[in-house]
């Protein structure tokens, strides 16, 4: 019995291999085990953006093999916005200062300037020197919480330039 969907998808990954399926099944939980929820959300992210078909792929294995899964709606990649070095911050509370953000980011490698969004309240962008220092930023902020009630929400920007 397979107790969920990596069960499926190590046993499909042993029928191509030199693996045993217990073997791949135990190197699979393990990999698995030193990511956060978060993270292995991210790497579905980009493993889509690389290959399209891949969600449509993994969604139909997974009923296939018995697991259930919630259909979300499709998102059309070209609404996604592709990976750079400026990160737009938003749903900041009040409080939030461009130097507490200051602080909060420049604790990542790469930090190089903190701009406030002339149009919008509380929104900021964030710039690194590179797409990889961004991302590491993006992914150890994400939903980080200023004050109890808002989660800060972290996008790459649309226009990097700002």
């Amino acid at each position: 019995t397979l107790r969920n969907g990596s069960d499926f998808v190590a046993i499909e990954c042993a029928k191509k291999s030199k693996y045993k399926t217990s073997t791949l099944l135990m190197e699979l939980d393990q990999l698995l085990q030193q990511f956060s929820k978060e993270q292995l959300r991210l790497i579905l992210i980009e493993a889509s953006r690389r290959h399209p078909d891949v969600v449509g792929i993994v969604h139909e294995e997974l009923r296939r093999s018995g697991v259930h899964t919630t259909p979300y709606p499709e998102i059309p990649l070209r609404d996604v916005d592709p990976p750079n070095r400026v990160l737009r911050v938003s749903n900041l509370p009040d409080i939030a200062t461009a130097s507490l953000l200051t602080l909060l980011f420049n604790q990542f490698q790469g930090f190089r300037d903190l701009q406030a969004d002339a149009n919008q309240k509380q929104v900021y962008y964030v710039e690194y020197s590179s797409e990889v220092e961004a991302q590491t930023a993006m992914n150890g902020l994400q939903h980080f919480k200023i004050t109890p009630e808002a989660p800060m929400l972290i996008n790459f920007a649309k226009n990097p330039t700002y």
